[in-house]
């Protein structure tokens, strides 16, 4: 066992919450750190990007992220504030994945096992794991996103194109579900309120659409005129949803409001903005997407003015994969070798 091994299963989730308690009553100082999580590699292969990944970051400051070794295999870890790493290893698993973490501390994701098949998971606070397998998946479950309930979301991999929600308040049942007249569904997030936001093909024109299923299962679905390719990407805790829409070689990020009215940004031709994640107070970060490579890292604030993020480190491309309420931001950068490492500002 290696001693990153042997430090994890030392360490239990819930030290995320009690060390990051220090740091809830100080100003975050507008510095920025690099970090590599355990693992990771050095070099990147054909087929693969090796490094760092950060996927999401919740209030108290823990980070969840994916390595990528130099043999191309995926494996997952919490930093905790002090910069230690508590590893996410379900058993079973070949290949781990990271798809958020919740202000509990609890990890949901997604791994692979050695016959090749993917399974959801949620590791608890206490470092219990539990397998999730919706019905009906016979070629995998994809968990997407957790909320502070620990309520899940995800997609079966069917011939249908469906998606689900597990709530641990009744674990032997999963809802399965398809937003109305759709040929494919895809859910993306969950916020606090159970509501899951997605886009899903609809079984006519063969158009993209966004939804909002609501905690009571009803949807309410919307379009960006003229839009044939749009994205649903990220939700906070009041319904705003943020996502791009491609129309002419333009593309835009958009924010849709729990009224339902819909504002753009970032519009760019040949590019534009690819959001990742919005914070509670409408901050949307991301990347800015380009043709030829070298994306960088931008936020937009709660007027949708765009920012590019400065990333100090010697780079080819950067992006930003989360916030938090309290302004912390993480993401990536890549160095000259195509290896990929971790930033926190």
């Amino acid at each position: 066992m290696s001693r990153f091994d042997r430090r994890s299963t030392e360490l239990s989730l819930t030290a995320c919450l009690v060390l990051a308690l220090s740091f809830a009553g100080t100003s975050q100082a507008q510095t920025f750190t690099s970090f590599d999580g355990p693992l990771a590699g050095t070099q990147s292969g054909s087929l693969f990007t090796a490094g760092t990944f950060p996927v999401a970051i919740n209030r108290w400051g823990c980070i969840g992220l994916v390595t990528v070794d130099n043999d191309g295999l995926t494996h997952a870890f919490v930093r905790e504030p002090n910069g230690k790493y508590v590893t996410v290893h379900p058993p079973k698993a070949k290949q781990t994945f990271l798809a958020g973490i919740n202000a509990s501390g609890q990890v949901a994701g997604s791994f692979i096992d050695y016959s090749s098949k993917e399974h959801g998971y949620v590791k608890n606070a206490d470092g219990t794991y539990t397998q999730l397998d919706a019905p009906g998946a016979f070629s995998g479950t994809r968990v997407t996103g957790i909320n502070d309930a620990g309520q899940v979301v995800g997609n079966l991999f069917t011939g249908m194109g469906e998606s689900f929600l597990w709530d641990p308040a009744h674990p032997d049942t999963y809802t399965v579900f398809t937003a109305p007249e759709a040929l494919t569904t895809v859910a993306a997030a969950i916020n606090a309120s159970g509501q899951i936001a997605g886009v899903f093909i609809d079984n006519g024109a063969l158009l993209n659409h966004g939804f909002l299923r609501n905690a009571d299962g009803t949807f309410a679905k919307f379009r960006v005129a003229g839009s044939p390719q749009m994205s649903v990407d990220a939700m906070n805790d009041f319904g705003t949803i943020t996502g791009n829409a491609y129309s002419q070689g333009v593309t835009s990020g958009f924010l849709r409001y729990s009224g339902s009215g819909i504002k753009f940004y970032g519009a760019e031709s040949h590019g534009g903005p690819q959001p990742a994640a919005i914070n509670n107070h409408g901050v949307v970060v991301g990347y800015m997407f380009s043709d030829g490579g070298g994306n960088a890292a931008f936020s937009a604030d709660r007027s949708l003015t765009v920012s590019f993020i400065p990333v100090p480190f010697s780079n080819t491309a950067t992006s930003a994969s989360g916030i938090n309420d309290v302004g912390q931001i993480v993401g990536t950068y890549t160095d000259s070798n195509g290896v990929s490492h971790g930033w926190l500002e």
